[in-house]
């Protein structure tokens, strides 16, 4: 990201800063910012961790560059769940979205460009992030999200050289093998406790839902 010592900078500025360049300096500055130091931040990413239920994933650094340790890891998979669980916030959609931003940093703070590190957002119709890595251990890895006719879906590939074809070609495959059904509930009756009657009757609008296809038998 380009910071340097004594810098001006808020947390949503520093947001831009790790997704968007991958910024090593945007993360340890925010893990400071958040917690005081980063070993209590990592604790933190630690019990997140376990809240969402990533069994097999363990963080030592909050930027991941991990050269002196064997102790930080995860998987596709829990990067998978990690990845549903922050697109549901909307700050985060929107900025590891964001192909290109204008921001203003520094000491004092002027304007600069920050560019996305994820090709896909511009190569690939309905990509809406997420986020590029590499490391010499873990070699190329990519977090992305689509969203297509009301479906999203995650992809993740680690230590992959041709993840951007790889990504592209994934979801191609996978948006065919989904279809758009229609549900709907009418004459619900559900069991009351405790109220005037036993039961009564219930209504559901029609809810769209995409599921693979010939999942509805």
């Amino acid at each position: 990201m380009g910071l340097q010592e004594g810098d001006i900078v808020s947390k949503r500025i520093l947001m831009y800063g790790m997704l968007l360049p991958s910024g090593n300096d945007a993360a340890n500055a925010a893990a400071v910012a958040v917690s005081g130091s980063v070993p209590s931040f990592v604790q933190l990413m630690n019990e997140r961790a376990a809240e969402l239920g990533l069994k097999d994933t363990h963080f030592v650094t909050p930027s991941g560059l991990d050269e002196d340790t064997d102790e930080h890891y995860s998987t596709a998979y829990d990067m998978a769940r990690l990845t549903a669980a922050a697109i549901d916030n909307g700050i985060f959609r929107e900025i590891c979205g964001t192909s290109r931003a204008k921001l203003s940093f520094g000491n004092p703070p002027y304007d600069r460009w920050l560019v996305n590190t994820n090709k896909l957002l511009t190569s690939l119709d309905g990509v809406i992030g997420v986020k590029t890595g590499f490391t010499d251990k873990a070699g190329r890895c990519l977090v992305s999200a689509c969203e297509r006719n009301g479906t999203t879906l995650i992809c993740v590939t680690l230590n992959d050289k041709n993840d951007w074809a790889d990504h592209t070609a994934l979801y191609e495959r996978c948006f065919g093998l989904c279809e758009q059904y229609t549900l709907s509930a009418e004459d619900i009756d559900v069991n009351v406790v405790g109220g005037s009657a036993e039961r009564v009757g219930c209504y559901s609008p029609e809810v769209k839902i995409s599921l693979p296809i010939r999942s509805e038998e």
